[in-house]
C-alpha cells in the first residue's frame, strides 16, 4: 500500500543472479542541486497517522516510483549468492524495468512458484549466514495507524514470509552497495553499529515478546561513517543503505555516488559525505 514504491526484485535463471532494482532518484536529484538541498534539509520522509510529508516533491513520485508507469528507471544491483548465503558477485547498472506490483498477501500465496521460491531460498541462506556471523534478530509485533477525516484505523501487520523475502533482498542490496563502493574506493555513508554490551542469558533463543523487547533495548544506536565498519545487528562487515532513495536522504547520497562512478564523473569526498551525515543527524 506504499505510495512511493522504490524497490523491486527479480531473478535471472540463466545466470542465477538475483536482481534488486531501486528507483533511480539520483538521475533526477544531482548533488547540491535545489532538489538535493531541500531533501537534505528534510533528511527523510515523515510518516504521520494523518499524512505523509515526502522527502522529495510529490511530482517526483510518478516519474520515479517503480511500477507506476509501464517502464520505470532504476539503479539495479545484480547479485550472485552461493549455497552458503555468501554474496560472491556484485554488478551495478542503470536500467529500465517493467514492474508488476503485488501485495505481500498476494506474494505469500505464490512462494512455491518461481521465481519466488528461488528468491526466498537465497534470502533464507543469506539470513542463516548472517546469523552465524552474529546478526541479532528481533521479531516485534507491527501495526499501521491511519487517521482519515477523524476516523482512526489500527491494522495489524501480519508476519508474512513474503515480508521476510523482501527484507532479505534489501539487506543483500545494502551489503552489495557497500562492497561495490569499498572495492572501488567510492566514499559512501556506511551504516555501522557497535555490538551490544550485555550478556544474553538465554543465548538469544527465547522468542517471547518480553525477551525480544529486552534484547532490543540492548542494541546500540546505528551510526554513519565515511569509511566501512561492522554492523553488528546485521552481522555484516560493511553495509550501506541503498534501497530507499526517495524516502531517506543518505540512501540518495549512496545512489549519487554510485551513479557518478558509473558515469566517470567526480565523486563527493569523504569530508563532503560527513557533512551530509551531520546535516541529516541534526534533523533526526
Amino acid at each position: 500500500w506504499t505510495d512511493t514504491p522504490d524497490d523491486a526484485i527479480s531473478f535471472e535463471p540463466e545466470t542465477g543472479r538475483l536482481w534488486v532494482h531501486v528507483a533511480d532518484a539520483a538521475a533526477l536529484v544531482a548533488p547540491d542541486s535545489p532538489l538535493d538541498l531541500d531533501a537534505r534539509a528534510r533528511a527523510t520522509s515523515l510518516y504521520l497517522p494523518e499524512a505523509v510529508v515526502p522527502m522529495l516533491p510529490e511530482a517526483a513520485t510518478p516519474a520515479l516510483g517503480l511500477g507506476l508507469g509501464e517502464v520505470s528507471p532504476a539503479l539495479s544491483f545484480a547479485l550472485k549468492v552461493n549455497a552458503e548465503g555468501e554474496l560472491t558477485e556484485v554488478e551495478v547498472v542503470p536500467s529500465l524495468v517493467h514492474v508488476q506490483r503485488l501485495s505481500y498477501e498476494e506474494a505469500e500465496t505464490r512462494l512455491t512458484e518461481e521465481p519466488f521460491r528461488t528468491i526466498y531460498a537465497l534470502g533464507l541462506a543469506s539470513e542463516a549466514r548472517r546469523q552465524r556471523d552474529g546478526a541479532m534478530r528481533v521479531d516485534m509485533p507491527e501495526v499501521s495507524v491511519r487517521v482519515r477525516d477523524g476516523d482512526v484505523t489500527i491494522r495489524t501487520i501480519p508476519p508474512l514470509r513474503s515480508r521476510d523475502l523482501v527484507q532479505y533482498a534489501m539487506i543483500l542490496a545494502g551489503e552489495a552497495a557497500a562492497r561495490f563502493g569499498t572495492t572501488r574506493g567510492i566514499p559512501l555513508p556506511f551504516a555501522t553499529q557497535e555490538p551490544p554490551d550485555y550478556v544474553d542469558f538465554d543465548d538469544g533463543q527465547s522468542q517471547s515478546l518480553s525477551a525480544m523487547f529486552a534484547r532490543r533495548r540492548t542494541f546500540r544506536r546505528s551510526q554513519y561513517r565515511s569509511v566501512p565498519a561492522p554492523h553488528s545487528g546485521l552481522g555484516l562487515s560493511a553495509y550501506a543503505q541503498a534501497t530507499s532513495p526517495m524516502r531517506r536522504y543518505l540512501d540518495l547520497v549512496v545512489h549519487q555516488q554510485l551513479r557518478a562512478y558509473l558515469a566517470n564523473r567526480p565523486l563527493l569526498t569523504p569530508e563532503q559525505i560527513l557533512e551530509r551525515v551531520g546535516a541529516v543527524e541534526a534533523v533526526l
